[in-house]
């Protein structure tokens, strides 16, 4: 997002609600947002910030409040994925806001048969499902048995080896890194120098093909400014070095079969 066109948009804007949701990096790139230059602009213009950290926040435990999530406490509200990076079941996510209040406001049942245990609110009445399963308890019990340190741990670690992936795609040049990896994402494709856009793309689906049909490892596909690319991205807690011989070799292997070597 480029602060500068928001600010002119906010200007504009005579809405009496508003809401800006910013990245805390992104599904296809994990490009962050200047959070701390579209907070100060949210509360010059009295705007709702929600930012979108499904991976991001867990940049945090790694670089801290200087990182790429600066600015990210002064959001009204955060949504995370603790099913991507804290390796949990699926559909286990958060929502943190610093207004407890307009969700009581906004979703709360006040049926007779839904009776309190207290003075708080429900836990049931700050969301919009009434019916849900314990997602919270691999939460929390992942949380308690690796703790921060544990956690620090595979995200470094997975943080590290999509660099090192990333750095061995850019000097082969069988293969073109699409941008520099930020996080733990890497999109690339084979080298397509002298190809119509076309002939990349089914280059690259074919290639795609050949690695997941092999097993050793799984991309999945993506698009990078209008071109089909390959897409790696990396959150599991087991990941090691050894996975990163098993991908180089599992990418050579393919691409000889489309004799790009």
């Amino acid at each position: 997002m480029d602060p500068s066109v928001l600010a002119a948009k906010l200007e504009a804007s005579s809405a009496k609600a508003k809401i800006v949701i910013a990245s805390a990096a992104t599904v296809t790139a994990t490009s962050f947002d200047d959070l701390s230059e579209i907070s100060k602009l949210c509360q010059q213009h009295n705007a709702w910030l929600h930012v979108d950290a499904a991976f991001g926040l867990f940049e945090r435990v790694i670089k801290g409040k200087n990182g790429l999530t600066k600015g990210i406490e002064n959001a009204d509200s955060i949504t995370v994925d603790f099913h991507k990076w804290l390796n949990v079941p699926y559909d286990s996510g958060a929502f943190y806001t610093r207004h407890q209040n307009l969700l009581v406001e906004c979703c709360e049942v006040s049926a007779p048969y839904l009776t309190r245990s207290g003075d708080e609110p429900e836990f049931m009445g700050l969301g919009i499902e009434n019916s849900r399963r314990f997602r919270a308890f691999p939460i929390w019990y992942s949380l308690l048995t690796y703790g921060r340190e544990g956690i620090v741990k595979w995200v470094n670690t997975n943080i590290n080896t999509a660099k090192a992936l990333a750095d061995w795609l850019a000097q082969n040049n069988k293969f073109e890194l699409m941008i520099d990896c930020q996080l733990n994402v890497v999109l690339f494709r084979p080298n397509c120098l002298g190809l119509s856009e076309q002939q990349a793309d089914l280059l690259t689906t074919q290639l795609l093909g050949l690695i997941n049909q092999e097993g050793k490892l799984f991309l999945s596909p993506s698009s990078w400014q209008g071109r089909t690319i390959i897409r790696a991205a990396l959150s599991n807690w087991q990941t090691s070095e050894q996975d990163l011989h098993i991908a180089k070799e599992s990418l050579t292997n393919c691409s000889k079969k489309l004799a790009l070597f």
